[in-house]
């Protein structure tokens, strides 16, 4: 650092750091907003790699610049769902009592529901597949050794338990 030889003053190297860097830190900032603004959900991704990567980009953010206030974060949240999620938040935000008519919906809350949500989704998919199994088994007529070779092996195998017992 051949700056910090030649300047007499601490506050004098730092205007010199602050006025080289400001710039690519302002890019990144940027950058993750775009980020974060284009984020999205597919309609069959995983929620909670999904709200991982929201809070990734916002903790970034809030290290590169100014954070995210109470009112974007969950804005931008329901931004990223896909319209399948669109009950689930309208009825999160009927729920939602604020004491200040100005006071946003508090983030963790929504980010709750939303795992909540996506959870029963899943258990009633896995429900599905096991109904699936069932029939597939009960067609096929055939021992259990066979059924383990179906296409949702842990799922199968969970009924296969279930029928020894």
């Amino acid at each position: 650092m051949k700056i910090m030889k030649t300047m007499k003053y601490d506050y004098k190297v730092m205007e010199h750091l602050k006025n080289r860097y400001i710039g690519k830190t302002y890019f990144k900032y940027a950058s993750e907003m775009t980020k974060l603004r284009k984020q999205q959900l597919d309609p069959s991704g995983n929620m909670s790699d999904h709200l991982g990567e929201i809070r990734r980009l916002m903790d970034r953010i809030g290290l590169l610049g100014k954070p995210l206030d109470d009112y974007e974060k969950p804005a931008l949240l329901i931004g990223s769902l896909p319209s399948a999620y669109d009950n689930v938040v309208e009825t999160f935000l009927a729920s939602h009592v604020p004491t200040d008519p100005n006071q946003p919906p508090e983030y963790e809350q929504l980010e709750h529901a939303l795992e909540a949500e996506y959870d029963r989704r899943q258990d009633r998919k896995e429900d599905a597949v096991v109904v699936e199994a069932k029939d597939v088994f009960e067609a096929a007529n055939v021992g259990e050794e066979t059924m383990v070779e179906v296409e949702v092996k842990k799922l199968v195998l969970v009924e296969v338990v279930d029928l020894e017992t």
